[in-house]
């Protein structure tokens, strides 16, 4: 399988250089970002997080982002630092199970947009480890303490971990099973002095809970300086480390919420007076100096935010009443970033959404983005002359008319909400409009239909499955539906719904040959009493209406699971199912198999415009990661979009929209929203930018090893080198360019001639 590469940069709501082939499409009504960080050297440049595995940037201060960095197979990151020693960001995952380590923490080279850094903690033989907090010395990043959680069996248990070496040594310096359990909440090392340790302390399981331990000897001896007290944050003022200020973290009532303050790097302490209001867990969260004038402070709490501008002398405290209901205000800010180019602006990353403030934390905006968590399948209607793209996101959908560019939002819950009763949609994609509906509650679920897209929906059916598995439309029953239903993969229910009068809906409940999931339904268009089901990892096929079925499964021998099945829209007689063992397909009406692709697939489609021309995703798993197949010969051969050129992305649920030689891949992702991937079927992959034929301009050797050769008629004026993120690695203005100190690559080559030409090459740096 070929190798397919591609040139992304993501930007806010659409990718605006203009030979991108991925887009981001989906609402910034419901993005959600982490860890904003500013950049202490580059004006208005931010950091963050998303909610899996991405960095992503801003250079116009919130305005916009593009993706930085994307952490290949880990399933989330945390922590974001910028470590301005090293123009660097610091951060720890949590890695997939397929993954070479289970988690680590990272310094990323900001200038080489490369990982220049790992540490890996001492293995626990646990049956899961992580990292929950640490601190880097900035002066020597070789040093660093961090918070190593881990579970065996129901247990939990938390060590303070110590190394000077870039962590090829460890050592010990806290374990909870030695400490009461009690559990460590941060770490800190004093930024003159690497022996001097700090760990705040917070709840056990006795009656002991709390303390801050500090260390002045690395590590070997400790001093609990402030017993009994829980705390939480602590911040150095980076003009004076020896000021000190701690925050006192949820206790749950058992101890007063105070700021404390040391000027005598931790030796002793006081508390500063502010008087707090009772609310939810009255803990601070999160302290800040700002470091171009640290008379600016901001301490975070769960609905205050109290700031000073005189170096702590006096406070002003201002009070989000119900802070948890109105989440846009503020509620529970997790860090604080100062603009180191203008005091007066910070950024809050709340518990939910960023938050802006032009006022030094006066008040705040709440900042949109697209980056949202997919909470549901994508799904599209493909008209003569319109297109309807529905997506799933925070446990409601999105409806956006592609021709328009209108959305609207249906069901969505409040971000500040959780539920375990989930919704889910099928759309008939013969018919505008038309979306059906499964809505789970204290009651049982709902079957709702919708003919306007979700303006207004009628009951089909109540039940009390949970799950919705499958649902199948037919352009030539306009009223009826078949439907498969279950509970936690069991009490399987197959019913046929017809509604042609909406105040008289007919349910019919039908047999069905085992009690497995059932994943695909067809009803032959002459006779509806014939009908094909894909069940647990059979096929059967009734004639009779479903009283009788026979099992049609010739062939599937090592399938275990059905996951998807489809019906070749230009080919009635053939079906074609993604499973376990890979795809098979049926050109004698379901009745006989053969196998095409012998790899897991979760999802396959049909084009709707070429026979012969498939799709086929991967979703992200315990087991498995995203990927896109397809074929162009009836599934003789296939080629692999990998996730690493999708730009690493975890997600779930895919739709792929056909063209005569082309597909629009819609990606509802874990992070990054919805993507719009496009996708040449003819040259093999992703579609690439549009590259320079012309003979007068020619770059040579390709791939090449150290020196690019440049043979041009024209007049140079620059030579650029871009990685596929879209950033500048190199620029020159002589026709032979050194490339012995890029990494090996694949990478954009850009001349800029004299008379305002600009040619560009696909070069691969072996």
């Amino acid at each position: 399988m070929r190798k397919i590469t591609i040139l992304l940069l993501v930007l806010l709501g659409f990718l605006n250089y203009a030979t991108a082939q991925i887009e981001v499409i989906g609402s910034d009504e419901f993005g959600r970002i982490f860890d904003v960080t500013y950049d202490a050297n580059i004006e208005n440049r931010l950091y963050a997080i998303t909610l899996s595995n991405h960095i992503i940037q801003s250079d116009d201060n919130g305005e916009s982002w593009s993706v930085l960095f994307s952490h290949q197979d880990a399933i989330t990151i945390s922590g974001l630092k910028y470590i301005e020693s090293e123009n660097a960001l610091s951060y720890y995952t949590r890695m997939a199970s397929w993954a070479p380590y289970g988690y680590g923490l990272y310094i990323f080279d900001l200038d080489s947009q490369t990982i220049i850094k790992e540490f890996h903690l001492p293995n626990q033989s646990a049956d899961s480890e992580w990292i929950s907090a640490y601190d880097l010395w900035e002066q020597n990043t070789d040093v660093a303490l961090v918070i190593q959680g881990y579970k065996i069996g129901f247990a939990n248990f938390s060590k303070v971990q110590y190394t000077t070496n870039g962590g090829s040594d460890w050592q010990e310096v806290y374990f909870t099973t030695e400490n009461l359990n009690i559990f460590p909440n941060q770490v800190a090392i004093h930024p003159n002095d690497q022996q001097r340790l700090f760990i705040t302390l917070g709840n056990g399981d006795t009656d002991t809970d709390g303390g801050l331990w500090l260390s002045t000897d690395g590590g070997q001896n400790w001093e609990d300086i402030i017993p009994g007290i829980i705390f939480d944050p602590i911040t150095f003022n980076p003009n004076n480390p020896d000021e000190i200020l701690l925050g006192t973290g949820v206790s749950f009532g058992a101890i007063p919420e105070n700021l404390y303050r040391s000027i005598d790097a931790g030796e002793s302490w006081e508390i500063i007076p502010i008087e707090w209001t009772d609310y939810l867990m009255d803990n601070i969260t999160y302290i800040a100096f700002n470091p171009n004038n640290t008379s600016d402070i901001i301490v975070l709490e769960d609905n205050e935010v109290v700031i000073s501008d005189d170096g702590g002398e006096t406070w002003q405290v201002y009070v989000y009443e119900n802070a948890s209901d109105n989440p846009e205000d503020y509620y529970y800010g997790l860090k604080a970033t100062y603009n180191p180019f203008d005091e007066n602006e910070v950024y809050i990353s709340g518990n939910y959404y960023p938050l802006y403030s032009g006022n030094k934390g006066a008040s705040f905006v709440r900042i949109k983005t697209p980056f949202y968590s997919a909470t549901g399948p994508v799904e599209l209607y493909s008209g003569d002359n319109d297109k309807h793209l529905f997506y799933g996101v925070q446990f409601g959908y999105v409806h956006k008319d592609l021709t328009s560019g209108v959305e609207n939002s249906y069901c969505i819950l409040p971000i500040n909400m959780m539920t375990i009763n989930e919704m889910d949609f099928k759309i008939d994609k013969h018919h505008a409009g038309k979306i059906f509906t499964f809505e789970s509650g204290f009651m049982g679920s709902d079957l709702y239909l919708s003919n306007d897209f979700g303006e207004n929906k009628h009951q089909l059916l109540n039940i009390f499955s949970n799950s919705l598995d499958y649902l199948a439309t037919s352009p030539y029953f306009d009223d009826i539906v078949w439907a498969s239903f279950s509970s936690f993969g069991s009490n399987i229910e197959l019913y046929q719904i017809n509604f042609e009068n909406l105040n008289n809906v007919q349910t019919f409940s039908l047999n069905i040959p085992e009690q497995s999931v059932i994943t695909g339904i067809a009803v032959d268009p002459s006779n509806s009493d014939h009908m094909i089901i894909a069940s647990g990892a059979s096929i059967y096929q009734t004639y009779d209406g479903a009283n009788s079925w026979e099992s049609t499964s010739a062939g599937l021998g090592s399938v275990a699971a059905i996951l998807s099945f489809e019906q070749n829209p230009l080919n009635p007689d053939q079906f074609t199912i993604g499973t376990n063992a890979g795809i098979f397909t049926s050109t004698d009406g379901g009745n006989s198999w053969n196998q095409l692709f012998n790899s897991l697939v979760h999802h396959v489609q049909h084009s709707t415009v070429v026979d012969g021309h498939l799709m086929a995703a991967v979703r992200t798993t315990d087991m498995s990661n995203f990927a896109i197949y397809y074929s162009t010969d009836q599934g003789d051969s296939w080629e692999t979009i990998s996730n690493k050129d999708l730009y690493s992305i975890n997600a779930y649920f895919a739709f792929f929209d056909f063209q005569e030689d082309a597909a629009e891949a819609y990606i509802n992702t874990t992070d990054l929203g919805l993507l719009k991937v496009n996708i040449d079927l003819n040259s093999v992959g992703i579609k690439d930018p549009d590259f320079s034929t012309d003979a007068t301009i020619k770059f040579y050797p390709n791939p090449v090893t150290d020196f690019l050769y440049v043979k041009t008629k024209e007049k140079i004026e620059s030579v650029s080198v871009y990685d596929l993120s879209a950033k500048l690695i190199l620029t020159s203005e002589a026709t032979v360019v050194d490339l012995n100190q890029v990494k090996k690559g694949f990478y954009l080559v850009r001349v800029q001639t004299k008379t305002g030409q600009s040619f560009t090459e696909k070069v691969i740096r072996k």
